[in-house]
Formats: C-alpha cells, sequence, structure tokens
C-alpha cells in the first residue's frame, strides 16, 4: 500500500479538449512538489470512453475529467468508467468551466456519481491552488481508494 510519503508517482488521466487548459492544469500539478505525478492527456470523450472500454492496465490512480468535451460530454464518460468492470472506485474528479453545481446536477441526472468537483478558475494563476486542493482531496479519499486497495 502506498503512503503521503512514496514517491511513486500518482497516475493521472486528465481528459481535457481545451489544449490551453491542459497545460495549465499540468503545469500547476507538476509545481507541487510532495505530489509527484505521471499525466496522460485525452482530448475527447471518444478517445476516453475507448481508454476505459480497453480496460487498460494499470488504471489510473486519479481521473480529472471536463464536462464540455466533444463526441462524449463528461457525464457519459464517466458513465463509461463507473460501468467498467473494476472501474467503479477508481477517483474521478470533476474539473469544468461550468459551476459546481451545474456540473453536480448534470452528473446527478445521468445517475452517476463523481468523487469531487472543481470550477476551473478564470485567473491563470489560480490554476495552481486548484491543484492543491485535488491533491488534498485525492489524499482525503484514503491516498486514492484504487491505490489503498492495491
Amino acid at each position: 500500500m502506498n503512503t503521503d510519503t512514496d514517491t511513486d508517482p500518482v497516475k493521472i488521466l486528465l481528459v481535457e479538449d481545451n489544449m490551453i487548459d491542459a497545460r495549465l492544469t499540468c503545469n500547476a500539478l507538476g509545481r507541487i512538489p510532495d505530489w509527484p505525478s505521471v499525466i496522460q492527456v485525452l482530448d475527447d470523450g471518444e478517445k476516453a470512453v475507448e481508454f476505459f472500454r480497453r480496460q487498460p492496465s494499470p488504471l489510473p490512480d486519479l481521473v480529472i475529467l471536463d464536462m464540455n468535451l466533444p463526441k462524449y460530454d463528461g457525464a457519459e464518460v464517466l458513465k463509461a468508467i463507473r460501468s467498467g468492470s473494476g472501474m467503479q472506485d477508481l477517483l474521478v474528479f470533476i474539473f469544468s468551466s461550468s459551476p459546481v453545481d451545474v456540473s453536480e446536477e448534470r452528473i446527478r441526472q445521468a445517475s452517476i456519481q463523481a468523487d469531487s468537483y472543481f470550477e476551473k478558475p478564470n485567473e491563470v494563476g489560480s490554476f495552481h491552488s486548484i491543484a492543491t486542493q485535488m491533491r488534498d482531496t485525492y489524499r482525503s479519499a484514503g491516498n486514492g481508494r484504487r491505490r489503498a486497495s492495491a
């Protein structure tokens, strides 16, 4: 079992179609010295659904998912994750330009559940603060449920 002091990087899948937001998010996550990460980016919902249909091994430790994606939206991607064998406990954070309550309602209407919701900041400098909140939320979820059960 990994702990907060382990040096193994957290494997993050970022599903984001806006390449500026993807770069800002990756940069912010990469600047957290006590939370090393390896980040893979997929730029549309169809690629994300196909990724999870193939049931990759190993699974990412965390998925950061935009709601407004081309081809399949975030709710459809989350539904594919939650319906996949062995992926029900995969940590998924919604990271959208929509207000948190709007994202939560879209997910609730799809009869699925995300682990946490974050609103994309309007200011570039605020991405680091959101990334730090994601780290804290990840850690409070037991260092990632999937990692904890490995």
